[in-house]
């Protein structure tokens, strides 16, 4: 693998760690969070197995890990000996072999995505809790909050399963339990927990501890204010990159997608509680939206948010962030090649960061460039998802993003974030007043409109 930037790939459960990095031919991964639903990550690595140590005892293998339950095990993938970029539960695996050279290949998913969970029904729970405090319950199957999760022991029956999500917004959304009939963990989340505010999650690592035995499987929600409450991960890319120090690295892209996006468009939004004594229901509509686009409707029902503000809150969040259709940059490109002869090693740390499964998503990104023949323009955008390709020569990450204008609260003067006016002449082009905006301004942070 390339020395910059640095990975390690190992193969992990409770009684070994094979470290695989020498033999790694390539790999890829891929993230996406979920705005109001469970996001994803999944990843490929290809591994030399020319000598057979792969190879399974049932196929004529005799190398050291011919009997290794390959099902039972997770892979790991980390950057620079501190960043996961990827952590997840091995789900397949096939072997390319012509009885001379043999390649293996592994398909793995986030913890999550692979854990199962027994059809119950469930009743209400009168407690309230975060998105993250009330995620952890229905994963773990306390409080009331249904079966809880399944998940794989890797290699010890005996060892305690602690799965736990944390808010890393501001947790002001407060969400409750409510009665549903032969429902999972799954559904239990889907329907209650996410659409509430709504939330935005995304998977993280796995560890290990060895006394007493704990797995612990992580993930993330950001509540539905939508700025995540640490700051690593957010870059600036300019068609002209530059670096004087690592901390002010504006990174280079070698490609650029720009296009309209209209992904999420909402017009009108009806959610409901299912709060027993408050089944409140709140139908928003964005009648301006919807005489230009059409009607592009959503709809939640039995949520866990008590009380009608909380449910007119929700549904507004739609017809406001979501009913304004922008031509923005939707994808965009970089490589470390690309950084390294550009800024040499100044770009290395925020380059990195984008490698970070727990940083990047739903974190900023600030792009500068110049449509032909037009004039240059500097866009504020929220990274949704992450593809990381990465072969023994280079790296290339794709981020994909939706506008910072919709779907972020904005902090004045800040470098990712920006200034009010270079938003408003961007995308109204005109000088607007706060108040005609609709903002509450405190003299630091806006909040209200389309950014919540």
């Amino acid at each position: 693998m390339p020395a910059w930037p640095d990975y390690t790939i190992t193969i992990v459960d409770f009684n070994h760690t094979i470290d695989v990095t020498d033999l790694c031919t390539g790999f890829s991964t891929e993230i996406k969070v979920g705005i109001a639903e469970l996001g994803k990550a999944s990843a490929t690595v290809t591994l030399d197995n020319d000598d057979g140590r792969f190879t399974p005892y049932e196929g004529g293998g005799t190398g050291t890990y011919r009997y290794l339950d390959w099902y039972s095990q997770t892979i790991q993938i980390v950057n620079d000996t501190t960043r996961v970029v990827f952590d997840g539960v091995i789900r397949d695996i096939s072997f390319d072999d012509n009885g001379v050279n043999s390649t293996m290949t592994i398909t793995a998913v986030d913890w999550l995505s692979a854990a199962s969970s027994e059809v119950v029904d469930a009743p209400a729970v009168g407690s309230l809790g975060t998105p993250g405090e009330s995620m952890t319950r229905a994963l773990q199957g306390i409080a009331g909050w249904g079966p809880g999760v399944t998940l794989p022991y890797f290699g010890d029956s005996t060892a305690t399963q602690n799965p736990v999500c944390f808010d890393q917004g501001t947790g002001s959304t407060r969400t409750q339990m409510v009665a549903l009939t032969s429902v999972t963990a799954h559904d239990i989340i889907a329907t209650v927990i996410m659409p509430a505010g709504p939330s935005v999650h995304f998977p993280g690592a796995i560890t290990f501890q060895q006394s007493p035995r704990i797995a612990t499987y992580r993930c993330d929600v950001v509540d539905y204010t939508l700025n995540k409450t640490f700051a690593e991960g957010g870059v600036i890319f300019d068609e002209n990159p530059s670096a004087t120090t690592s901390a002010d690295a504006r990174l280079p892209f070698s490609k650029l997608e720009i296009g309209y996006s209209d992904d999420l468009l909402t017009t009108t939004a009806t959610v409901q509680s299912g709060v027993a004594l408050a089944y409140y229901s709140f139908t928003s509509t964005n009648t301006d939206a919807e005489e230009r686009y059409g009607s592009r409707a959503r709809t939640y029902l039995d949520i866990g948010e008590p009380g009608l503000a909380a449910v007119t809150q929700s549904a507004e969040f739609w017809t406001q962030r979501a009913a304004e259709v922008r031509y923005v940059p939707i994808r965009i490109e970089t490589r470390t090649s690309v950084s390294e002869a550009a800024l040499g090693n100044l770009g290395r740390s925020k380059m990195n960061d984008l490698l970070a499964m727990q940083t990047v998503p739903f974190s900023v990104a600030r792009i500068t460039y110049t449509a032909t023949n037009g004039a240059q323009v500097d866009v504020p955008m929220v990274i949704t998802g992450r593809k990381v390709n990465a072969t023994p020569s280079d790296t290339r990450i794709i981020l994909d993003m939706i506008p910072a204008v919709d779907w972020q609260s904005f902090v004045l003067d800040d470098d990712l974030l920006g200034i009010l006016g270079d938003i408003t002449d961007q995308y109204d082009e005109a000088t607007i007043e706060y108040d005609q905006l609709g903002f509450d301004y405190d003299g630091e942070t806006l909040v209200g409109n389309r950014l919540g």
